[in-house]
């Protein structure tokens, strides 16, 4: 598993500012790279399984050990080449994109806004730590944390686009978020009984809590017609999620269950971090959000957004 190759699809959302009509460019640049990176990404797949074996893959540099298994040691040169440059683009797209999550955030007020009022040093001190980390800390250790966050980052988006869509309901269903949360730990639960190695007894006690979890939430939200809520809008959105809630509904099924497969330093290291972001949070975020604010100020991002996008990204 390595969802870490997808951070570059979610860095194009995170520049959308800086792009032309960015209601309908980015969901289409979004949506073209994905299919034609996954092409080719399949077909690496086949190619390298072709090769080698898919037990005896060398994870730490898969191609280039595959091209010398099969005595082409030239290729497994350019092979290396090539990955060691697309991991340094791979750096400078996220580097990017965090300066970006920095601007945006400390101008909601969720971080300080010294954090934000200087790309070039918020670059610099990205750049940093990520440097640390990079001769410190084990390669794949370091992918298994970063694939970690970017799954829950991809399942937060898919169950904030299911409750935003109910607050622009007329009439908000009263059990809506409740029925969304037991959804998400029916994931989390048949997601467990997939990574224990324990008797079938246990999975099948697993899997037998998780399915009422799973399809009694599933049944109750497609009841509702989630397309329907125009409460709140500004205007007629350029890009409108279709099939909701069932993209986002199996979107945070895959990702709950890949999420579960993660190694356990991972997922430790994981924890950490969501308590940093939760003290961050509780002592500075819930304080200073312009969400408290009943007629909150635009901030500048929120005007050059207005001016750009003609419509906006609707969820």
């Amino acid at each position: 598993m390595n969802s870490f190759s997808y951070i570059g699809f979610d860095a194009i959302s995170c520049v959308a500012e800086e792009a032309k009509n960015p209601s309908k460019t980015v969901p289409g640049a979004i949506l073209s790279a994905l299919g034609i990176i996954a092409m080719f990404y399949v077909a690496a797949t086949l190619t390298l399984t072709g090769m080698v074996y898919y037990k005896n893959i060398d994870f730490e540099a898969p191609f280039p050990a595959a091209f010398r298994s099969v005595g082409l040691p030239a290729l497994a040169l350019i092979t290396g080449i090539g990955v060691a440059i697309g991991m340094c683009n791979t750096a400078l797209v996220a580097l990017l994109s965090q300066t970006r999550l920095f601007l945006a955030l400390s101008q909601d007020g969720l971080i300080p806004r010294s954090l934000g009022e200087s790309v070039r040093k918020s670059t610099v001190a990205c750049g940093f730590v990520v440097s640390l980390l990079a001769l410190r800390v084990p390669t794949q250790a370091l992918v298994d944390v970063v694939s970690g966050g970017t799954l829950l980052a991809f399942l937060g988006a898919n169950l904030s686009l299911i409750l935003m869509r109910y607050r622009v309901l007329p009439n908000e269903p009263k059990y809506s978020s409740k029925v969304l949360y037991v959804f998400v730990a029916g994931c989390f639960v048949f997601g467990l009984g997939l990574r224990l190695h324990a008797s079938t007894l246990m999975k099948s006690l697993l899997y037998a809590i998780s399915g009422p979890m799973l399809v009694i939430p599933f049944i109750i939200m497609n009841s509702e017609n989630l397309d329907r809520g125009t409460r709140g809008e500004l205007a007629t959105p350029s890009f409108r999620c279709p099939w909701v809630p069932i993209i986002p509904l199996l979107g945070a099924l895959t990702t709950s269950l890949l999420f579960t497969q993660i190694s356990h330093k991972a997922l430790l290291a994981l924890a950490g971090w969501l308590f940093m972001s939760a003290v961050m949070y509780c002592s500075h975020g819930r304080f200073h959000s312009y969400a408290n604010d009943v007629n909150p100020i635009p901030s500048e991002r929120t005007a050059i957004s207005a001016d750009t996008s003609h419509g906006g990204i609707e969820i």
